[in-house]
C-alpha cells in the first residue's frame, strides 16, 4: 500500500478519460461527527491533483461539505484502479445551468492512497447504465462538470 500527493497514472486516466464518467464513494462528515457516504457517477479528474464531481445541493453530501470541507473518495475500476483520495472540497460552481439545484464541486487532493493489492487486478468495479431517453441528459450533465472553472 502506496501513498501519494496526487492520482497515479492509470487512476488519473481512468478518470479523466471516461466518457460516461467514474462511479465513486464520497466520505463526509455530518453534523454529529459521523462519516457520511455516497455513490456519485460524475467523478472527474481535471488533473493529477483535481478530482470533480457534480452535486445537488439539496443533498447530505453538500451540506456536509459546506460545513465542513475534508473529504475522502474510494475509487474502484478496471483493470488496477483501486484507490483512495483525501483532500478538501470547495464549490467552483455553485449553480450549473443543466441543472439548478446542483453545483460543481471540486476536491484538491492531499493524499492518495493505493488499496489494490500488489499483483491483482479488479474484475468489475461499479457501473451503471442510462435509459436512453436520459443518455443526453447525463452526457450534457458531465460536459458540465468538466468544462466548470476553479
Amino acid at each position: 500500500m502506496s501513498t501519494s500527493s496526487e492520482l497515479p497514472t492509470e487512476a488519473f486516466a481512468a478518470l479523466a478519460d471516461a466518457p460516461a464518467g467514474i462511479t465513486g464513494v464520497v466520505a463526509t462528515v455530518d453534523a454529529d461527527g459521523r462519516a457520511h457516504t455516497a455513490p456519485f457517477g460524475s467523478l472527474w479528474a481535471a488533473s493529477p491533483q483535481r478530482l470533480r464531481f457534480g452535486c445537488d445541493r439539496r443533498h447530505t453530501t453538500f451540506e456536509n461539505l459546506a460545513r465542513e470541507p475534508r473529504v475522502a473518495v474510494c475509487v474502484i475500476a478496471p483493470p488496477d484502479v483501486a484507490i483512495s483520495v483525501f483532500g478538501r472540497a470547495s464549490v467552483i460552481r455553485a449553480t450549473m445551468e443543466l441543472l439548478a439545484t446542483d453545483a460543481v464541486v471540486e476536491v484538491r487532493i492531499e493524499e492518495v492512497k493505493d488499496d489494490l493489492l500488489a499483483g491483482s487486478t479488479i474484475e468489475s468495479g461499479v457501473t451503471y447504465s442510462v435509459p436512453d431517453a436520459a443518455r443526453d441528459l447525463v452526457e450534457r450533465y458531465l460536459a458540465e462538470v468538466r468544462r466548470a472553472e476553479a
